[in-house]
């Protein structure tokens, strides 16, 4: 009989939790809120993109790391104002309502509570993929008015 391995990119996560004290496919699953279950068959068939994300705003980690091995692992503030040039070198400078409003949401989101900010972040990536929904920013607005 041969033994069953765990995919590559449950294996990634489960390391970079345990560098941060949450140790164990049980552990992980809580801090993530997820069923042992769902972990368990991120070591059958990889990680969900939607796990990758949760694990993500978490831990720091790329959530392309997780799923891939794609350097860089850690994310924050470093790699966020990396991309800052980007824009500036194409001559795209992005009008101040932009900031504005880029301003009130992350201020928005900062006074939620974790279980709020993990329900906004599916929204707000499927809204960069329908960004003309009504039902997503319904959804959305519901969400951000949420306080603790």
């Amino acid at each position: 009989m041969t033994e069953r391995t765990r995919h590559e990119s449950l294996e990634r996560l489960l390391h970079a939790a345990q560098e941060q004290g949450v140790v164990g496919p049980s552990a992980l699953a809580r801090a993530l809120n997820e069923s042992d279950q769902v972990v368990t068959n991120w070591g059958k068939r990889g990680v969900s993109k939607a796990g990758a994300l949760s694990a993500q705003r978490r831990f720091h980690i790329s959530s392309n790391w997780v799923l891939d091995g794609s350097e860089p692992k850690m994310v924050g503030d470093s790699v966020i104002t990396s991309m800052a040039p980007m824009a500036m070198q194409a001559g795209n400078y992005p009008p101040p309502a932009l900031h504005q409003a880029l301003d009130v949401l992350a201020d928005t989101l900062g006074t939620l509570p974790e279980a709020a900010r993990q329900d906004a972040a599916p929204l707000l990536q499927a809204l960069t993929l329908a960004p003309d929904s009504k039902l997503l920013r319904s959804n959305l607005l519901a969400v951000l008015m949420k306080r603790a």
